[in-house]
């Protein structure tokens, strides 16, 4: 058979089974995408909340932020960081923008969270950290508290750094507590800077193995090292 009559052929034949597969393709069911889960959906929207908050400069709008952060974590129920933000988000909005008459309620709206990222994950060091931060935070408030909540605060700061001795929020904390902690109950200039030039140095090799775990700190461990260096 002539040479050019069998590459036709086979020119036509293969025209034939791809138009039969497009016929196919056209035939087949169109696959509807999966719905997303509870837990799935949760994150989506806790990644742009977070989004927001990062990059918005308008006061009045983060002031409100705390509110999406809270329904995600009403809504979101079995998973510790929805609890976490809740709490962590709440506590930062009292601090800077609640009068401090009325911020002891709100910190106490927040630690409701942050005991219940705990019992979610008990062995996570950040929930540990954050509850001692915002009882830290309602001392502030109302330093009588000092006196009984103080040292739950440095028990739930120890506790932090034992479950995860590289969590450098974990030095951050206790860098900035000791700077307003006078040298005689375990404070001062000296355990400040040591704790905070550990922060800043465990920073630049601490892993994140997932972008919703928390990442915060790392400049607030800059700034206010220096800040130590300078005290008396």
């Amino acid at each position: 058979m002539n040479k050019y009559l069998i590459a036709l052929m086979l020119l036509i034949g293969t025209g034939q089974a791809i138009a039969q597969d497009s016929t196919d393709a056209r035939r087949a069911p169109i696959s509807k995408p999966k719905p997303l889960t509870e837990r799935e959906k949760g994150d989506r929207f806790l990644k742009r909340y977070l989004a927001t908050w990062d990059t918005c400069s308008n006061p009045k709008v983060k002031c409100q932020l705390y509110r999406g952060f809270e329904q995600i974590a009403t809504k979101d129920t079995n998973y510790w960081t929805s609890q976490y933000y809740a709490a962590f988000h709440l506590a930062l909005t009292t601090f800077i923008y609640i009068d401090s008459a009325n911020q002891e309620k709100w910190y106490d709206r927040a630690l409701m969270y942050a005991d219940r990222a705990i019992r979610l994950q008990p062995k996570e060091s950040e929930s540990v950290l954050l509850k001692g931060m915002i009882l830290g935070m309602k001392i502030g408030s109302n330093p009588e508290l000092g006196r009984t909540l103080g040292p739950q605060s440095s028990m739930l700061y120890a506790e932090a750094k034992k479950l995860n001795p590289e969590n450098p929020r974990v030095y951050l904390e206790l860098g900035e507590s000791a700077m307003y902690t006078p040298e005689e109950y375990g404070g001062g200039k000296k355990v400040a800077v040591e704790n905070l030039t550990k922060a800043v140095e465990k920073f630049k090799t601490f892993k994140y193995s997932d972008p919703l775990l928390p990442h915060w700190g790392e400049e607030r461990a800059k700034s206010i090292l220096e800040k130590a260096k300078k005290l008396k």
